[in-house]
């Protein structure tokens, strides 16, 4: 066996630090230059960047060796390119304004029987989606409005669930809660290009994508409205189509009658600030205390969405209050409770006869919707039944990322204050233990063979290896601090953002430590570790050579920094793991 290292050529030899340090820098100039309204220099420095050679290299690495859909071929059937083939395919990367049908591919809804279709590019063209991407999405960040959070870089789930938290804590609210039907399939796509602006080959390009068409089954169909889910460019197209809803409503607020409580007329600035839209993708909530207000903001929407060949979900759309109803609320909203469910938690209200710290004697809860809970359970029923014959050690590896995952992104809330993280230990505890009876062949014996006693009893192996539990991964939404809605990641306060990412409630303990052991740098590259970047737990000696698993010898670095080191090393390094797995 030939144990000589390889020879540092080509791919392997590629310095990422100064082609992220390159394409960075460009999009800060695009950024600050959309930010002054210069739309000149905004396409100058756009064209500099998609015929960057760097932004090619970074546009195929995302591609070909970050994305989890590298392994999904397109209709050219090309898949999981090796490193000396990405060199080849980086020279043929650019704007052609010539696209590939799209390969349609079902999958399934979590706790539905119906299919979501998506659609998969060719390896060409979800590189070059990812080319443009990278010029477009700084020009619309300086666009795009505070309250969207879908689909954006440096923005997440619990920045739209702690803004509803701000904006009804001190004030229950009316709340318009909607969903837009297919929204990825109907956009009008010369609405989209319109509002995209774009002349000469970027726009020829977009038209082809749009108009790609689908291939199903061997069954070529026409795309004539819509961006299909599963194209690289598309979440960002489709928070560009939905980007202006919420300046609309805020200027509709200019015309609402509306009173302060000493009887004068409200100045328009407190108007505008009465009401509050909070959007994540094509889910959005728009809540105000006056029924009115919310019942015209409505139709204002539908009108709105209609020009652009969109409609509000009748199935998904409702109005609720979010602490009471009365009984013309229930008869006219066809609604029998108060709040609502977004983002897969449940927030409502409550009044309090005592102090507790509540604001105005209401109490704002946030916690893990029932349906959410319950497909959390089935998912772990799923995953014993099986790994009925396989051993502890195993099920602990197969258990823990589902639990951590999960809890990490739910119990930001209430949910151990109202006892759902611990009703989910309990239900989880039920299933080991049917599972441990299987092995055992009985109840006492299973639990006397696979649990131990510390301070309390835990599902445990010989060796130490536990199970997680999902109460360990608790924080308040209150304490949790909301992205600022005038920053972006490409603004260039890179302190700010690597003091956020370091702050993510879905990164572990150690995750953050090693961030802010590291000061937020990945130790191999240099660069700022960003959030859409993919990272990685490295050893630092490896195993095979006889490192330890000690805090003192991991580190975090990039995916492709650590593939790099790993190819490098005569025993590569061992035992890494996503930051999706590792668990304390």
């Amino acid at each position: 066996m030939d144990t000589k290292p390889k020879s540092k050529e080509g791919w392997n030899a590629i310095h990422w630090a100064t082609v992220g340090s390159h394409v960075r820098k460009l999009q800060k100039r695009i950024y600050f230059a959309s930010s002054e309204g210069d739309i000149k220099k905004v396409r100058k420095l756009q064209h500099m960047l998609i015929e960057s050679r760097h932004a090619k290299l970074l546009a195929t690495r995302r591609v070909t060796q970050e994305n989890q859909g590298k392994k999904a071929a397109g209709i050219d059937g090309i898949k999981l390119l090796k490193p000396a083939a990405r060199l080849v395919i980086v020279e043929k990367v650019g704007i052609t304004g010539k696209a590939s049908p799209l390969r349609r591919v079902w999958i399934p809804k979590p706790g539905k029987a119906e299919k979501r279709p998506l659609g998969i590019p060719t390896m060409d063209d979800r590189i070059n989606q990812a080319l443009l991407k990278l010029a477009l999405e700084p020009e619309w960040e300086a666009k795009f409005e505070p309250h969207s959070y879908g689909f954006r870089p440096g923005r997440g789930c619990h920045d739209a669930i702690k803004q509803i938290y701000l904006s009804i804590s001190k004030m229950p609210k009316y709340v318009l809660d909607a969903d837009i039907r297919k929204c990825f399939d109907r956009i009008d796509h010369s609405k989209l290009l319109s509002k995209l602006n774009f002349k000469g080959r970027i726009h020829s390009q977009l038209c082809a994508w749009l108009k790609s068409g689908v291939v199903d089954q061997e069954v070529f169909s026409e795309t004539d409205s819509g961006t299909p889910q599963g194209e690289v460019i598309s979440p960002l197209l489709a928070n560009i189509a939905l980007h202006g809803m919420e300046t609309m409503l805020k200027d509709l607020m200019k015309d609402v009658p509306l009173r302060s409580p000493n009887g004068k007329s409200m100045p328009t600035r407190d108007k505008q600030r009465s009401l509050s839209v909070i959007r994540y993708a094509d889910d959005f909530v728009v809540m105000h205390y006056d029924k009115k207000v919310v019942l015209q903001c409505k139709n204002a929407i539908q009108n709105w969405l209609k020009d652009i060949g969109l409609e509000l979900s009748e199935e998904k759309t409702h109005i609720t209050h979010t602490l009471e109803l009365t009984e013309e609320d229930k008869s006219e909203f066809m609604v029998d409770k108060p709040g609502f469910d977004f983002l897969g938690f449940t927030i409502r209200q409550r009044r309090t006869k005592y102090g507790n710290g509540q604001i105005n004697g209401i109490n704002t809860i946030i916690v893990p919707s029932s349906k959410k809970c319950k497909l959390h359970q089935q998912k772990l029923a799923l995953t014993l039944r099986r790994n009925r014959m396989v051993s502890q050690e195993v099920i602990i590896q197969k258990l823990n990322p589902i639990v951590s995952g999960w809890s990490r992104y739910f119990g930001l809330s209430d949910a151990i204050t109202f006892g759902v993280l611990q009703k989910m230990d309990y239900l989880l505890y039920l299933k080991l233990r049917r599972w441990a009876k299987r092995k055992t062949l009985s109840a006492a014996a299973g639990i006397r063979k696979y649990w131990k006693h510390t301070v309390t009893w835990e599902f445990k192996t010989n060796s130490g290896m536990t199970l997680v539990k999902h109460k360990d991964y608790t924080r308040s939404i209150r304490d949790y601090v909301k992205v600022k809605s005038e920053c972006s990641p490409f603004d260039g306060n890179e302190i700010y953002w690597a003091a956020r990412l370091g702050a993510n409630p879905l990164m572990s303990r150690s995750q953050a430590m090693l961030l802010k052991k590291q000061k937020g740098k990945c130790n191999l590259c240099k660069l700022r570790l960003l959030e859409e970047d993919i990272l990685e737990i490295d050893h630092i000696i490896p195993l095979a050579e006889g490192g330890s698993k000690n805090y003192e010898n991991i580190q975090i670095v990039h995916r492709h920094c650590h593939d790099q080191k790993s190819l490098f090393n005569i025993k590569p390094s061992q035992g890494s793991m996503t930051m999706d797995s590792f668990a304390e």
